[in-house]
């Protein structure tokens, strides 16, 4: 036999119970760890887009949405700042970025939330969702969408100077260098002379110790070697 009323308390004190509970529209906002590690890890003047979660300490409001990986660092460090004048480096903010896999930062600096809200580039956080990368570009602010592809590049800091003075009658050479996925050299040829051939050899010694960064799709690694060309004119500087 039913008890009168029994169905009407449960849906009441269901529905009372679901009004403490957050939403799960934020929720389904994410953003993958790998696509965010590499927007908070890039330097380019050219900064990737994060969708992230910000909550307002001070109100409690939660806001879902996307703004530049260099706004999320700076609103980082605004908020560890303070208003002291402790010293916070970027490495610190990074690694803030870094260790919070939840993507939801909590804010009480009044500066800092006006810095970073509102959220902007909601056709970036769309493409977000569905798994895209998006970046703003670097001379006219716009939206660009990914994929993208970087690559391969040499880190110049780590290249001795050549230990042959270059001849004086020596032109410009031309080096192609195939780099691997894990920035190893796997091969180097001249294929533009510069007339002289110990100058020649001592160029490719040179680049034979070098660093390099591989060929990347939206920050990850591309399988296998890609070549990559350089051209050593008279001003070349190592």
């Amino acid at each position: 036999m039913a008890v009168p009323g029994i169905s009407t308390l449960l849906i009441v004190g269901l529905s009372v119970l679901s009004i403490g509970l957050p939403t799960q529209s934020a929720a389904q906002a994410r953003q993958s760890q790998a696509a965010f590690e590499t927007a908070i890890r890039d330097k380019s003047t050219s900064p990737y887009i994060v969708l992230i979660t910000v909550v307002d300490d001070r109100t409690g409001q939660v806001s879902t949405g996307c703004n530049s990986a260099n706004l999320l660092r700076g609103a980082i460090y605004g908020e560890k700042r303070g208003d002291s004048d402790r010293t916070v480096t970027p490495e610190e903010v990074e690694q803030a970025a870094l260790d919070n896999t939840s993507h939801v930062f909590h804010l009480s600096n009044q500066a800092v939330l006006n810095n970073i809200l509102p959220f902007r580039y909601p056709e970036a956080c769309a493409a977000i969702e569905r798994g895209s990368r998006a970046r703003i570009a670097d001379m006219t602010g716009q939206v660009v969408l990914g994929p993208f592809s970087e690559g391969p590049s040499i880190v110049r800091s780590s290249c001795p100077p050549p230990t042959y003075p270059k001849p004086s009658d020596a032109g410009d050479i031309t080096v192609a260098l195939l780099v691997g996925q894990d920035g190893a050299l796997k091969q180097s040829k001249v294929t533009g002379s510069s007339g002289s051939a110990r100058w020649d050899e001592e160029v490719l010694a040179a680049f034979s110790v070098c660093r390099f960064s591989p060929r990347t799709i939206d920050g990850e690694p591309v399988p296998g070697a890609t070549w990559m060309t350089i051209t050593m004119g008279s001003r070349a500087r190592w």
